[in-house]
């Protein structure tokens, strides 16, 4: 397949900055989806050689591929399908799974239509390896430096002129350039040739150069036939014919701002926040994330001063600077954990002339490790608690099985009924620890859509259930009548509510009026609801332990203590909060928060 030679250029270009990358992985398809270019990083990332893919099909080479991958099929599905509708695809996460000359690695996957530019209508596909939270650590020229390399190798056009722009002279590639005859802008005025809005910064650079300023910029020039071409112009003072005039050497930058704009269109569209600032601290770029984060636009950002004591570092050692972690809060307070790696830009003369500076966001891997802390925690407790509270009623079998024994032996039939009650209750009683157990560790996998369900209609329910202990005990319940709407599980809610008003019902000691409240308040902003009894309360250190599995305030009541528990992890597996505020003597309140409906109007 061949490629117009801008294009083939500006690849090798490309292969020669972005290639070497280990762990990012890039391919290009052209509008057909046919493979123009990949990097070095796909052979280690999904082990496929850049020799056997150019030109070719990539569906079909996702198809043959794709196999390595622990879900082939959704990947497969999910890439074809961008294509079809030409969309793009952010944070797919894929698994390649190892093999006999293949490691195994954990890649998120991106693809984005090229919408502008010299490759307008092709697609990049970029594999970012999240192994171990490895960044783009390739040195990237700034557009700046890119610029002036390719400026100081491609002198192309020379033009003379006086102080009113007037051309005095020019070369023949000038001509070429700007597809004119020999002598035939001679005394025309260069401005005449430029898109109208440059025109007025071209007349301040040439009276630049009349008071002994040197000056360069860009500028878009219109050719007799309407075509639109970037210049960049290069202005000095000197003398011609003894006169002071201006020489302007002009190049050709054409090419390179479509190339530029599609290698600002690849670092755009990488995730991380990516900048880069001169030996001075001088911020001379930052991509589309770095703005989306920070809230600022790159005008002003561009140009400012940002001082940091590892950049120095960096530009004094020349090294790469590895910062595991650090902290930010985002426009919305969110507070944000990122890894960044500061990596030098070198010139050719072995010179530190920028910092490239990558941050990656880490919150998500960051909190998904302390949940699995907390929950191996979480399971340790619980593994020693039903181990602790199975043992018991172990012991009293096997202890009774003993005496059954002596028993039998003695004929003894009164003493064997009791033995076997004994052993009878005890395994009644570990049978309700194990069932108990199950319907903990099932909540969570076990549960049905969530629905809005106004809250006063959970309470109603609730209080049927318990109405023979709510009676027989002479509880007087109040009940609010502006309760929110909640989107819950509503038969697990009904489970929450009669646990807590049975707690409430059996823990009222010898109070003379017994009284429940179901209520909520606004706290903070927050809708909370709570079940307030004034009942004995609750020492405080106590507070904590009743959520416990199996933990019971009087170990002579019934039950097996699990219901508290088994309410908590209701309340959080819904993403709510559930405490207890109680003093003895003074009743118990046990506050919890759930998800509210759209539907619910608070004031």
């Amino acid at each position: 397949m061949l490629l117009p030679e801008s294009k083939e250029k500006f690849l090798n270009l490309l292969d020669e900055i972005v290639g070497p990358l280990k762990y990012s992985g890039i391919i290009l398809l052209d509008d057909q989806f046919r493979v123009i270019w990949v990097n070095r990083a796909i052979e280690y990332l999904i082990g496929i050689r850049r020799k056997d893919v150019i030109g070719r099909d990539n569906r079909q080479l996702i198809h043959d591929w794709c196999t390595i991958l622990e879900e082939p099929e959704k990947f497969e599905h999910t890439v074809l399908s961008s294509y079809s509708d030409n969309t793009c695809i952010e944070r797919f996460e894929c698994h390649v799974l190892p093999g006999t000359s293949r490691e195994e690695h954990f890649l998120e996957y991106w693809s984005v239509p090229i919408l502008t530019g010299t490759f307008a209508g092709c697609r990049i596909e970029y594999f970012y390896d999240i192994t171990a939270q490895k960044r783009v650590e390739q040195r990237l020229a700034t557009q700046e430096g890119y610029l002036h390399h390719v400026f100081d190798n491609m002198l192309d056009g020379i033009l003379i002129i006086d102080y009113d722009g007037k051309i005095l002279k020019y070369n023949s590639v000038l001509a070429e350039m700007l597809n004119v005859g020999p002598d035939e802008i001679i005394g025309r005025n260069i401005t005449e040739f430029l898109a109208p809005d440059y025109r007025a910064s071209l007349r301040r650079a040439i009276q630049n150069v009349r008071m002994g300023q040197g000056c360069m910029d860009i500028y878009r020039i219109l050719s007799r036939h309407k075509c639109e071409f970037w210049f960049e112009f290069k202005l000095t003072g000197m003398v011609y014919n003894e006169k002071d005039v201006v020489l302007v050497f002009i190049r050709d930058i054409t090419a390179l701002k479509e190339k530029s704009e599609f290698l600002e269109h690849i670092i755009d569209n990488i995730p991380d926040t990516i900048m880069i600032k001169d030996s001075k601290h001088r911020v001379v770029m930052v991509n589309r994330a770095y703005c989306e984060i920070t809230g600022q636009q790159r005008e002003d950002v561009i140009g400012k001063k940002i001082y940091r004591k590892t950049d120095e570092m960096v530009i004094n050692k020349g090294g790469v600077v590895n910062i595991p972690e650090l902290t930010y809060t985002d426009l919305n307070g969110n507070r944000h954990y990122v890894s960044v790696k500061k990596a030098p830009l070198v010139s050719n003369a072995g010179e530190v002339t920028h910092v490239l500076t990558v941050s990656h966001d880490i919150t998500e891997l960051k909190n998904k490790r302390e949940e699995l802390a907390a929950k191996n925690k979480e399971l340790e407790q619980f593994t020693y608690t039903v181990s602790h509270d199975l043992k018991a009623p172990l012991l009293t079998i096997q202890g009774f099985v003993q005496l059954l024994r002596d028993d039998l032996a003695r004929n003894d039939h009164d003493a064997v009924d009791k033995d076997l009650k004994y052993i009878e209750n005890a395994a009644k009683k570990m049978e309700k620890l194990i069932n108990d157990t199950l319907q903990l560790s099932r909540i969570g996998r076990v549960m049905n859509p969530p629905e809005d369900v106004a809250f006063h209609d959970i309470v109603v329910e609730a209080l049927e259930q318990t109405r023979q202990q709510i009676e027989s005990r002479g509880v007087e319940v109040s009940v609010s009548d502006d309760l929110p709407v909640v989107r819950v599980d509503r038969m697990k809610m009904v489970e929450v509510m009669v646990n807590l008003i049975t707690n409430s019902v059996k823990y009222m000691g010898n109070q003379k009026q017994p009284k429940i409240e179901i209520g909520y308040m606004l706290k903070d902003g927050e809708v909370v609801l709570f079940v307030r009894d004034n009942g004995i309360g609750i020492e405080k250190n106590q507070h904590e332990k009743v959520f416990e599995l199996f933990y019971k305030l009087d170990s002579r009541s019934d039950g097996t203590g699990a219901g508290l528990a088994i309410v908590k992890r209701i309340i959080e597996v819904h993403g709510g909060r559930i405490w207890i505020e109680s003093k003895p003597g003074h009743g118990c309140t046990v506050f919890f928060t759930l998800p509210l409906s759209s539907k619910s109007i608070v004031s």
